[in-house]
């Protein structure tokens, strides 16, 4: 089954490509049945790779009409020829043909038409050779179809979905109570304002200690004299000095009489 499927679709591709190629053979290209001035004429247009001769091949219509190729004509590969058929294509709808021969029964090609296309409009292929016909407003007799650029397809740009924001809950604002301006009661006197007066902060302006002096203590003369004289002397030392007597007494009043060492 698989190996049928296989040889029927072979067989499609080589079918399609065929039917899709160029013909191997001349053509007819271009024919403009109803001109605005002149002639009816007729193109055609060899796309093999060989030059062919058509010396003596029919061009007709659908009646008797005919147009016989000179003996001897030869059409070059790749070469367009066109011929005058002197207003014989019928404009409402006709068939054009291609024979080799005035005799022959079979047409090497032909076309034909239901309508008339339009005053000075020719019908042809687009592209040259090919098996898809078309109408041209502008027709180019021997020459290459003037074939419209297809336009691109424009690709469309996604539309962004917009996804819905959340709105914010709306926290009713409380209405401010009216402030009551004070009064001004006329001639009043203003009571003065008292300023307090700032206590020095104590961490910045410390207070001054106050040096507590300490209580003089009653010098005793004479135990100072008795701990620096430790008998080192006597008052009869003293006698020897000026007015020692005198000294002596004075000493021995102030000190007693065994003090210090006595004489």
């Amino acid at each position: 089954m698989k190996k049928i499927l296989a040889l029927s679709f072979l067989l499609l591709l080589i079918f399609s490509a065929k039917a899709l190629a160029a013909p191997d053979h001349v053509v007819i290209n271009e024919f403009l049945p109803h001109p605005s001035s002149g002639s009816d004429w007729v193109e055609l247009y060899n796309p093999t790779d060989s030059n062919v001769d058509i010396g003596g091949w029919v061009i007709t219509d659908s009646t008797t009409n005919k147009i016989t190729i000179p003996s001897g004509t030869m059409l070059n590969a790749k070469q367009f020829v066109f011929y005058t058929f002197s207003n014989r294509l019928d404009n409402g709808g006709d068939t054009v043909k291609l024979k080799e021969s005035e005799g022959s029964s079979i047409s090497i090609d032909e076309k034909n038409y239901s309508a008339d296309p339009g005053t000075g409009i020719s019908i042809g292929r687009c592209p040259d050779g090919e098996d898809n016909w078309t109408t041209f407003n502008v027709p180019t007799q021997g020459s290459a179809n003037n074939c419209p650029t297809p336009t691109p397809t424009p690709t469309p740009t996604p539309t962004p979905t917009l996804e819905p924001t959340n709105s914010p809950e709306v926290t009713p604002s409380l209405t401010p109570s009216p402030t009551v301006e004070p009064t001004e009661t006329p001639n009043s006197t203003p009571t003065p304002t008292v300023v307090p007066t700032s206590t020095p902060d104590p961490t910045i302006f410390p207070s001054p200690s106050s040096t507590i002096r300490p209580t003089p203590t009653p010098i005793n003369i004479h135990e100072i004299l008795e701990k620096r004289l430790k008998c080192r002397f006597s008052y009869s030392k003293f006698i020897k000095f000026p007015n020692g007597a005198m000294l002596v007494d004075l000493l021995k009043s102030i000190f007693g009489p065994n003090s210090v060492c006595s004489p």
